[in-house]
């Protein structure tokens, strides 16, 4: 029965992540300021898709990805940040979670979630905004860095949340 249950459950897991299709957006489609030191880091991927990251000296120190996810219909934003951290931050190696607070200020409103984790031995730091956008969309501004480093930027993170305009 146990087994059971534990199958049901991963096929729910699995199954919500796939619902929530997070596709990585093109610097045509928002616009923000960036402080000084966070560069504009634009390649193509191994499937030949143009991606926008922007990093803040080095990628160890701080590094911004945008995405935009679709909200279900009848589908919340809490809804959205619950799933997003249950679903895949939860399973990051050394996973510890962090707090999750409102975040206003700017054109859109949405949540700060703070969390953190490791990458090859060294201690790293994740804040995620969640703003909620136009047409039943979401925008997940993700952050990643050293936890020294990140931590350091916390006033520089909210600036560019607070600057994010969705086009």
């Amino acid at each position: 029965m146990a087994k059971s249950l534990r199958r049901v459950w991963g096929v729910m897991v699995v199954a919500a992540a796939c619902a929530m299709i997070a596709v990585a957006q093109d610097a045509s489609e928002y616009s923000l300021s960036l402080p000084t030191g966070w560069e504009q880091a634009a390649f193509t991927d191994g499937a030949k898709i143009d991606r926008v990251e922007y990093v803040f000296g080095d990628r160890k120190n701080g590094l911004l990805k945008i995405k935009r996810v679709r909200l279900e219909p009848g589908e919340s934003l809490e809804a959205v940040v619950t799933r997003d951290t249950d679903g895949s931050q939860r399973f990051l190696p050394s996973y510890v979670a962090g707090k999750t607070e409102r975040f206003t200020g700017g054109s859109h409103v949405g949540y700060l979630v703070q969390f953190d984790f490791s990458r090859g031995g060294a201690a790293m730091m994740g804040r995620n905004y969640y703003l909620a956008g136009r047409d039943s969309s979401v925008w997940i501004l993700q952050f990643t860095g050293e936890r020294t480093s990140l931590a350091q930027l916390r006033n520089e993170t909210d600036q560019i949340g607070r600057s994010f305009r969705e086009k």
